[in-house]
């Protein structure tokens, strides 16, 4: 799973979250993430929320890159997820 650490850093563990796998530094300050059950075209996806514009963003999950963004939300993003087959977030 994913969990948010200084707010900047994403700490992915194994599914039991008793160990720590790696670590991914992002560049905003995010409220909530969620990475993709499944990789599309050999990239697994992250979608995060992002404090300073209330936005949501998509990026690929091993670098960090965004992939897209999607604005107009009126507050703070507390949850995203993954439908379980990996196409659709809400």
């Amino acid at each position: 799973g994913a969990q948010t650490g200084r707010r900047h850093v994403l700490v992915f563990s194994t599914d039991d979250g008793l160990k720590e796998t790696s670590r991914l530094e992002m560049k905003a300050e995010i409220t909530s993430a969620c990475l993709q059950p499944l990789s599309t075209g050999g990239k697994k996806l992250l979608v995060v929320g992002e404090a300073k514009d209330y936005s949501v963003g998509l990026h690929d999950a091993s670098s960090g890159d965004q992939v897209a963004k999607l604005v107009g939300h009126h507050g703070p993003v507390h949850c995203v997820r993954f439908h379980p087959d990996g196409a659709q977030f809400a």
